[in-house]
């Protein structure tokens, strides 16, 4: 059903992005009227940025950034639907990933006979930092790659977060195993480092009262007092 709806987005975006170019160049080459949304989008293809029509997932990448993004997402729904289900999936390739992760919790929840409502995941760090290194699909939840730190990186040695090497803003962060649990242990001790779509973390509220940018939060360990993230601002 995931795979379905994502697939439904991009189809649309796709066919949005073809027929407004063939509009655009008819009407540059004199054979249509300019309107004024034609006008516009060619305003913003000038300034490399990405026409609003085309903004159909949070992005703040520019047009030359953005465009061979839309093929590395596209070309992952691709290999999924025609290779089956991949051993790792990328989050940022999906238009509405909180809908992936709640997929894989109903996934289970149907395996198993358990009422989605008692599940939540549990979070493993995993050694691997390129999807060539995950062989195998995993028998229990799903493993998550293409995330990155900020505010602090990840230490593969002892298996915590730690500070960022001078100088650097965010590091690329390990793949990391979603696992879906019925009865999830507290670990105060860890900190909930969250996951946003952007960059910019800012978002609409949601009737759930949280960011429309704001994914999920994983526990990361860490040999510090947690709030020492928290006021740094460290997320993925």
């Amino acid at each position: 059903t995931v795979l379905l709806h994502e697939m439904e987005k991009y189809n649309i975006l796709l066919e949005i992005i073809l027929t407004s170019l063939e509009k655009l160049e008819k009407a540059v080459k004199g054979e249509v009227v300019m309107s004024q949304d034609l006008d516009d989008m060619y305003t913003f293809l000038l300034m490399f940025k990405v026409p609003p029509a085309w903004k159909i997932y949070d992005s703040l990448k520019g047009l030359g950034a953005w465009y061979p993004d839309l093929g590395s997402r596209v070309k992952f729904i691709r290999g999924w639907l025609n290779g089956g289900v991949p051993a790792s999936f990328r989050l940022g390739a999906f238009v509405f990933p909180q809908g992936f992760l709640t997929g894989a919790l109903q996934a289970h929840a149907r395996e198993h006979q358990i009422p989605i409502d008692l599940l939540s995941f549990d979070y493993e760090v995993l050694p691997y930092i390129s999807p060539d290194q995950v062989k195998e699909v995993p028998k229990v939840g799903v493993y998550i790659g293409g995330l990155y730190l900020e505010g602090s990186a990840w230490d593969s040695f002892k298996s915590v977060i730690v500070d960022l090497p001078y100088g650097q803003l965010f590091q690329p962060m390990n793949y990391i195993h979603f696992i879906p649990v019925e009865k999830k242990e507290e670990k105060p001790t860890y900190y909930s480092c969250p996951i946003y779509k952007t960059a910019a973390r800012q978002g609409v509220l949601t009737t759930t009262g949280l960011s429309s940018n704001f994914v999920i939060a994983v526990d990361l360990p860490t040999e510090v007092d947690p709030t020492n993230w928290t006021i740094r601002g460290a997320a993925l």
